[in-house]
């Protein structure tokens, strides 16, 4: 652990600015867990029955690209999030919220499904294993498929709007150009909108279950950075 935060550290060292500009954004897995978290938020009863997600009566409609699958599973062997019941005991079973794309499934709870009309689903209290289904793409394809892009390994603040779907976060992390890390950069701001985002996710296959929350390696197309 040690060495492995010495190798974080001393890789930012050095950090230069860049110019504003809108490009492609490879977010390291702890991050792009975290917009799951948000996509999570969202499509829980709670958010939907108070009419603040822009996700409310989205069901059966494509969200995602094609090719993201979602999935729920509280049943993974040492899972950090794997339970049988939920915190109103009922049972839970595994949930595919997203597949190919298309919205299946909300986060339902008793007490705010039955505002809803909606039956329980085992959710109250969030999500068990939550994971995206890893990409066909490795993680250096990942890295070479743009001339330029921006690796993002740290996130400041919390920016995301579940009832609009704005998204913008202060940020530092590397400018790669044509598949190699350059140099380090901070002090920028990414921006853009869930729904946009949401449609222009790339996943690489470097999945790995290490938290309640899991992500492969992800990047999104055209996202704004503010830079200097």
């Amino acid at each position: 652990i040690g060495k492995i935060a010495a190798d974080q550290t001393i890789r930012k060292l050095g950090p230069q600015k860049i110019d504003s500009e809108k490009i492609s954004i490879i977010f390291d897995k702890r991050i792009a867990k975290g917009i799951l978290s948000t996509f999570a938020n969202a499509i829980s009863s709670s958010a939907l029955s108070r009419g603040t997600s822009f996700l409310r009566d989205k069901i059966n409609q494509r969200i995602f690209n094609n090719k993201i699958n979602i999935f729920d599973k509280p049943d993974i062997i040492r899972g950090l999030g794997s339970k049988y019941f939920d915190k109103e005991g009922v049972k839970i079973d595994t949930l595919q919220l997203v597949e190919n794309g298309v919205l299946k499934n909300y986060l339902v709870d008793t007490y705010n499904g039955k505002k809803l009309n909606l039956k329980s689903n085992g959710r109250c209290g969030g999500t068990s294993n939550l994971f995206f289904e890893n990409g066909k793409t490795t993680f250096k394809d990942l890295v070479n498929s743009s001339p330029k892009s921006i690796y993002i390994t740290e996130t400041i603040g919390h920016g995301s709007n579940i009832v609009t779907g704005d998204y913008s976060v202060g940020a530092t992390g590397f400018l790669i150009e044509n598949g190699n890390f350059k140099f380090p950069i901070n002090e920028i701001t990414i921006a853009g909108n869930f729904k946009d985002m949401f449609q222009n996710i790339t996943l690489a296959n470097d999945l790995e279950f290490e938290y309640a929350t899991n992500s492969p390696t992800m990047m999104i197309e055209g996202m704004v950075v503010a830079g200097k």
